[in-house]
């Protein structure tokens, strides 16, 4: 009973003690344990007659109680000795001994976990705070998008934050991230993260839906302006009118300070801007739709793709960047062509074009400009009062979400005009008056009845949306597919628009647009549900196909987009897009100009063909769905610009 509370004593004394207590404890027992262990070997030797390493040996053999019986106390005072101070004192030292040195390494472990302590990290990525919805998941995807790249595959993750107070969450701790258990917006934090170190530093927005987030990540900028910064920093932000403030803050910290916003469910943005910096100012441009802006021209055209380049430049309209092949598709979708070289002779039923600032040209005017009469096809027969149906209410932010997706459409000369029908049966009471004051009208009802559909008008649509109810929940893909099938059982002939939550359910949802198509449903294109980023659907409703061009921005799934860092001078654009599609077989879509800064930061150039040469310290190449050997062949581009 005695013995069974002293242990009881011990062990919640242990539980009490921190890494130092511990630590402390731990010296104590040791020296006291070399006190009784000297003493009593002096006792053997003198007692017993013994040389200094047979009482040694004694000692020790006695204390670890193994007592190999080679070696024993035959006199009365050594016995006496051996008593008391090894079987009284000297094995129960030993056993507190291991017992500190087993609960200490334990704490230690605990410790690193719960993240008061640390390592010394050089090379790292630096995550400064977390998110508020679904943190594990996204950090997971994050970690998991930004560890396919080389340059941070092996390198140290670290997490300054105190939202964990019990450690790391274990996926989490199995992918490499260490916790640093501080405040981020404090120097100690920042200090013990060693963010002067960094390879990159990403500052996260805590609310991906709330403008007051910007104030921490604004708050973190300005305490990193206390460290020699060496590594890139990525930033979100909420709310655009915030990111000129950002982008000065990248000034005071000598660093350029990328901004991205906070897409909860495509953290390949934010990955992607930290594995090839500028990448971001490509993502923004594609998805806003402002300024230069991606438009699908339905006009068919077999000619080269250099000659509708050159043609489409020269008219002042844009660039193209992608096509919509006339003899392929793709379970039941376009077959969007990308990364095309110059000599390639195409049929395409459709382009892309990248356009200019303030440039709105009608499918029309481009193929007056390419010399080519404009047909009919499927999307530009459809009915012009043919309405936009939106199926279901997402959660977080729908409403924002759903007004400000037929913001943008109404915007679009192709769909002011078009009927907006939102089908959902979470509205009670009716729609906000920002709802309404859009346009959207309400067919009230569950969205998986026949009858609701039919009533919304799915079978004569321009387009049906389908939104997930839940972006954070894979099952909501489940009510997709089940839509899906009702809808191909109504004959719809709409374009169809969905969002699938599980990359891996693409594969179904694309099985289901097949046996759409059979139905003769003109298309489908599947994106994320990204709820603060409306303009993505939006563009996708636009001009459909957009969406696959985005995804190759954003993922490295198709098309790979590639920094190649490397000067160029003094080159026009057909020199370096003849010496990058010969050298490597890719396109230039983009560059960094060598004599121009933004906010301090770099200024990328999209339309390399509107100026007379290119001055570039980094290109950007698209290179075509799974292209082996990148990495050698952006070397070997590399060497041959450094000889040019």
């Amino acid at each position: 009973m005695l013995f069974q509370r002293l242990v009881h004593w011990h062990r919640s004394r242990v539980r009490r003690l921190t890494v130092r207590g511990l630590y402390k404890d731990f010296i104590i027992t040791f020296l006291w344990f070399l006190a009784v262990a000297g003493l009593h070997t002096i006792a053997i030797r003198e007692l017993e007659g013994k040389s200094f390493f047979d009482a040694l040996w004694l000692t020790f053999t006695t204390f670890t109680t193994v007592g190999y019986g080679d070696h024993y106390a035959a006199t009365l005072l050594g016995r006496l000795a051996t008593i008391v101070l090894g079987y009284l004192v000297g094995i129960g030292l030993m056993a507190k001994l291991l017992g500190d040195f087993v609960a200490l390494r334990a704490e230690i472990r605990v410790a690193f976990i719960r993240g008061v302590r640390h390592r010394k990290w050089e090379e790292h990525l630096v995550i400064l705070g977390t998110v508020k919805t679904d943190d594990v998941a996204y950090l997971k995807r994050l970690l998991d998008e930004i560890c396919q790249e080389q340059e941070f595959a092996d390198n140290p993750r670290v997490l300054v934050s105190n939202a964990y107070p019990d450690g790391l969450d274990d996926s989490l701790r199995s992918r490499g991230l260490e916790l640093v258990n501080k405040d981020p917006t404090t120097l100690d934090g920042l200090s013990i993260a060693r963010v002067d170190e960094a390879r990159a530093v990403l500052v996260l927005a805590p609310d991906a839906f709330e403008p007051a987030s910007d104030g921490q990540v604004d708050l973190i900028l300005k305490k990193l302006s206390n460290f020699r910064l060496k590594g890139r920093v990525v930033v979100e932000s909420v709310a655009e009118e915030n990111r000129d403030v950002m982008r000065r803050q990248g000034e005071r910290i000598n660093q350029p300070v990328s901004i991205v916003r906070p897409m909860r469910v495509v953290p390949e943005v934010t990955a992607a801007a930290i594995i090839t910096p500028g990448i971001e100012v490509l993502i923004d441009e594609v998805a806003d739709q402002k300024g230069e802006h991606v438009v699908r021209a339905n006009v068919a055209c077999a000619m080269n793709w250099g000659t509708i380049r050159d043609r489409l430049h020269t008219a002042g309209i844009g660039t193209p960047i992608a096509y919509v092949d006339a003899e392929r598709d793709f379970q039941g979708s376009e077959w969007i062509e990308r990364a095309v070289l110059s000599d390639a002779a195409i049929n395409a039923k459709a382009l892309f074009i990248l356009m200019y600032d303030g440039v709105h040209a009608s499918d029309a005017e481009i193929a007056k400009v390419l010399g080519i009469p404009l047909q009919p096809t499927a999307v530009t027969v459809s009915s012009a009062d043919a309405p936009v149906v939106i199926i279901g209410r997402p959660a977080f932010n729908g409403d924002g979400f759903l007004t400000n997706l037929v913001t943008e459409l109404n915007a679009h000369p192709s769909f002011a005009q078009r009927t907006k029908v939102l089908v959902s049966d979470s509205y009670p009471d009716g729609l906000p008056k920002a709802m309404t004051d859009a346009g959207i009208l309400l067919v009230a009802g569950n969205p998986t009845k026949r009858e609701v559909l039919t009533q919304a008008g799915v079978q004569t649509a321009h387009t049906v949306f389908i939104t997930a109810r839940n972006a954070f929940e894979k099952s909501s893909d489940g009510r997709t597919v089940l839509i899906m099938d009702i809808l191909a059982d109504l004959g719809t002939t709409a374009h169809l628009l969905v969002e699938a939550v599980d990359d891996d359910n693409r594969e179904i949802l694309r099985g289901q647009g097949e046996a759409l198509r059979s139905v003769g449903m003109r298309g489908l294109g599947i994106i994320r549900p990204a709820r603060n980023q409306s303009e993505i659907a939006a563009a996708s409703i636009i001009s459909p196909g957009f969406e696959v061009i985005y995804e190759d921005l954003v993922t490295r799934k198709g098309c790979a987009i590639v920094r190649v860092d490397a000067p160029v001078r003094g080159k026009t654009p057909g020199e370096v897009r003849d010496l990058v599609e010969s050298s490597v077989g890719a396109t230039p879509i983009a560059y960094v100009d060598v004599n121009k800064a933004f906010f301090g930061g770099e200024y990328v150039v999209q339309h390399m063909d509107v100026h007379p040469e290119v001055n570039a310290k980094a290109l950007f190449l698209m290179f075509p769905p799974h292209t082996a050997g990148i990495g050698a062949k952006v070397a070997r581009l590399k060497r041959e610009l450094a000889s040019a």
